[in-house]
C-alpha cells in the first residue's frame, strides 16, 4: 500500500489498482482507487476507466498496487456487485496469455461475453422477458373442439399447435416459426387459453 495521503490532509492512504484493458497491449494500467468504490474493486471485477478521451471497461487484476511514477487517473465506476471473473478464471486468462503469447487484455476479453465490455451499458445487456402462451384447459374430444372453436378456426389451429408443443410455447415462436397470427399476443387470446 502506498504511503501517500488523500489530498486535503485526510489520513486515508491513496490506493491503486492494476487494470487490464481489452486492447492488444501486454501490460496492465494503474488507476487510483476511490474510497467509495473500494468494496467493489477486487481482482476479477469489471471497472469503467478513462483512457485518453473515452471510457473503457477493464478488469481489475490486483489491488493495493504500488503508486505509479506519474499521476494516475481514477476508476470511474464498478458496475458489478461481485467480481465478473473468479480467481480460477483470472488464472486461466493469465495461462492463455502466457501459452499463446497473447496480450492479457485480449485473453481476458475472450472469457466474458461481448456485451459486458460495453461502456454504454456497463451492467450488461438488459434482461429479456418472454411471453409464454399456456393451455389451461384440455379439450380431449373433437366434439368439444368443434363447439369451442366453431367461429374461430384460426384459434383452433393455434390451440392444436400449442397442444402439439406440450401445452406451452413462447409467443414469439408461435408467430415466427409456425406462422400463426400475431393476434395471439392480444388480450383477446383468452379464448385460446380458456376455450369455451
Amino acid at each position: 500500500m502506498s504511503g501517500a495521503t488523500v489530498a486535503g490532509g485526510g489520513s486515508s492512504p491513496v490506493r491503486y489498482a492494476e487494470v487490464v484493458l481489452p486492447v492488444p497491449v501486454p501490460r496492465t494500467y494503474t488507476y487510483r482507487l476511490p474510497e467509495p468504490l473500494a468494496g467493489h474493486v477486487v481482482p476479477g471485477a469489471r471497472v469503467v476507466v478513462p483512457v485518453r478521451r473515452r471510457r473503457v471497461v477493464g478488469v481489475v487484476v490486483a489491488v493495493d498496487a504500488p503508486a505509479p511514477g506519474v499521476a494516475a487517473k481514477s476508476i470511474e465506476a464498478a458496475p458489478d456487485g461481485e467480481p465478473a471473473l473468479s480467481p480460477a478464471l483470472l488464472e486461466l486468462g493469465r495461462w492463455i496469455s502466457r501459452y499463446y503469447g497473447a496480450p492479457i487484455g485480449l485473453a481476458l476479453r475472450a472469457l466474458l461475453p461481448g456485451a459486458l465490455w460495453s461502456v454504454s451499458r456497463p451492467a450488461g445487456p438488459a434482461e429479456r422477458t418472454e411471453r409464454v402462451l399456456l393451455l389451461t384447459q384440455a379439450l380431449p374430444s373433437l366434439l368439444e373442439r368443434e363447439r369451442a372453436f366453431r367461429r374461430a378456426p384460426r384459434r383452433r389451429v393455434a390451440y392444436e399447435a400449442l397442444e402439439a408443443l406440450g401445452g406451452s410455447a413462447p409467443v414469439q415462436h408461435l408467430v415466427t416459426r409456425l406462422g400463426l397470427s400475431p393476434a395471439i399476443r392480444s388480450p383477446d387470446s383468452r379464448r385460446l387459453r380458456r376455450p369455451r
